[in-house]
């Protein structure tokens, strides 16, 4: 399997921007959320969303008082998020998994860390190094949850397999612990008439409390 083509990835999503960014905020996201809502703990968190893309999820994060860091490569997404009301409780930044330079010196400032619509996007080396960086954002006895895009249309350079199984092995590997695993059908009518699915994994870390 070739290594993902990060500049090729990050152009699409400038190349559809706008398309995307509609597409993302006509999804609920209550519907979105609700395999995994029960694991959503009341606030105020510390919350750092990981692809964030126009901020639908940041937003409704922020609506629930939590205070959300939320990152995202591709600016023409990110700067749809100035329509939205979310107050002063989000802060952007744009920067690319799996090295979050911008992130150093932030390490265990996190309870939450939310990945989602972005596994598919990192090749295997790149999901180590991500949840790597992972357990050193997260505090001890915080959460991580990633959503898997779960689909046939799989080409080796753009989006690769998404399956549970290697995921949570390497999560484990990082130092998390699964506490849940939920499939869910998509949210978007696109993605259902190409027969997209998610699978949502909840983890704890642990860290230095066990």
């Amino acid at each position: 399997m070739s290594g993902a083509d990060t500049d090729a990835i990050l152009d699409s999503y400038r190349s559809h921007a706008a398309d995307l960014g509609q597409r993302f905020r006509e999804v609920d996201a209550d519907e979105f959320l609700a395999p995994v809502m029960a694991h959503i703990p009341e606030g105020p968190l510390r919350i750092l969303d990981l692809g964030a893309g126009s901020g639908r999820d940041a937003a409704w994060f922020a609506a629930r008082g939590h205070s959300v860091v939320a990152v995202e490569p591709v600016v023409e997404l990110s700067a749809q998020a100035a329509s939205l009301a979310t107050g002063d409780r989000i802060e952007w930044i744009t920067d690319a998994l799996p090295d979050l330079a911008s992130l150093d010196g932030r390490d265990g400032e996190f309870d939450l860390l939310w990945l989602c619509a972005v596994w598919h996007h990192l090749d295997p080396a790149m999901r180590v190094r991500t949840l790597e960086r992972a357990a050193a954002l997260v505090k001890p006895g915080g959460r991580l949850i990633v959503s898997l895009r779960r689909s046939a249309d799989v080409d080796g350079r753009l989006t690769f397999e998404a399956e549970p199984e290697p995921a949570i092995a390497q999560a484990r590997a990082a130092g998390f612990v699964l506490v849940d695993q939920q499939s869910a059908s998509s949210a978007q009518t696109h993605n259902k008439m190409a027969e997209i699915s998610w699978c949502w994994l909840v983890f704890d870390f642990p860290g230095d409390l066990a």
